[in-house]
């Protein structure tokens, strides 16, 4: 994640959860504060609750040392789940009723409407073929494409008036 580039690198896609399907992802002004937001609370979290179970202090470290997820599912072992859809739809059950995708599919009709690039909203997606990956040295796509998009989320934001949480 580099928040000041404004990209990051997830897998969210979990029926193709392997090392290599990552895929790089804009990241807007308004996310950018609500990520920096999210890390002050962890931060938060783990001086709080470190001193009850040393495991919270040891996991949300691996938090920002990368190797665990930004979001991560407490479960009542205190065991930490990297957050899947099967995680939300188990815990929420009747209480969400939407795809678990669907800010995926909303985002990107909203990027086809912008006249976004197909390629560029592809490579957005992870749904470019496989070798074609913007992270490929022979992808004809650069950072920068990617990086681009970010102000076209940031529209979103701004149109669907969406608020930071505050934690």
């Amino acid at each position: 994640m580099n928040l000041e580039t404004g990209i990051v690198w997830i897998s969210d896609k979990e029926e193709r959860a392997t090392a290599s399907s990552q895929r790089l992802v804009p990241i807007c002004s308004f996310l950018y504060e609500a990520i920096q937001s999210f890390l002050s609370y962890l931060k938060s979290f783990a001086q709080r609750y470190g001193r009850l179970d040393t495991n919270i202090g040891i996991e949300v470290n691996k938090i920002f040392d990368y190797q665990k997820p930004l979001l991560n599912f407490i479960d009542k072992k205190g065991k930490f789940h990297a957050l899947r859809p099967a995680i939300i739809i188990q815990e929420l059950g009747d209480n969400f009723r939407f795809k678990p995708d669907w800010t995926r599919h909303v985002g990107q009709r909203f990027l086809h409407e912008q006249g976004v690039d197909e390629a560029v909203i592809l490579v957005v997606f992870g749904h470019e073929m496989m070798g074609q990956e913007a992270w490929r040295k022979s992808s004809t796509l650069s950072i920068g494409h990617i990086i681009d998009a970010k102000k076209y989320y940031q529209q979103l934001a701004v149109e669907l008036e969406l608020e930071q949480a505050k934690l």
